[in-house]
């Protein structure tokens, strides 16, 4: 049995391909790194560019405040025609980006178990004493 390749492009016959739009985010943001180390800032610009338009009020990709500031703050230093502070807040970016990724989120944290009115954890609700 053999496995076809899989497009990262999806077509339609009503409206055609369909571009996948995380791909795009990747292909932006890695010409925006290309961009800087080679030092070329008109090619960062627009690639900053591109990467803003995929959120509101040039929040780029990002939702996480954090990440916004960081990546609003490279935008003005690309705009400032601030070499070296662009590469600096680029590295800035990737690290806050690193943290986000390894920080847990509280969504997939299980709960706290709820605590009773002597402050000790109750059992939880599920009838499992969760007390040691």
């Amino acid at each position: 049995m053999s496995v076809a390749a899989v497009s990262s492009n999806v077509s339609s016959p009503l409206i055609g391909p369909v571009a996948n739009p995380y791909h795009q985010e990747h292909q932006d943001g890695f010409a925006l790194e290309q961009a800087l180390r080679s030092g070329d800032l008109g090619a960062a610009q627009t690639a900053y560019n591109a990467l803003a338009a995929f959120g509101p009020n040039n929040s780029g990709p990002f939702v996480a405040p954090k990440l916004v500031q960081d990546f609003q703050a490279l935008g003005q230093a690309i705009s400032s025609g601030d070499l070296a502070s662009a590469q600096q807040a680029a590295l800035t970016l990737r690290q806050t980006y690193i943290k986000f990724q390894q920080s847990p989120s509280p969504a997939s944290a299980p709960p706290a178990p709820p605590a009773s009115d002597s402050g000790e954890p109750a059992a939880s609700t599920t009838g499992i004493n969760v007390q040691a």
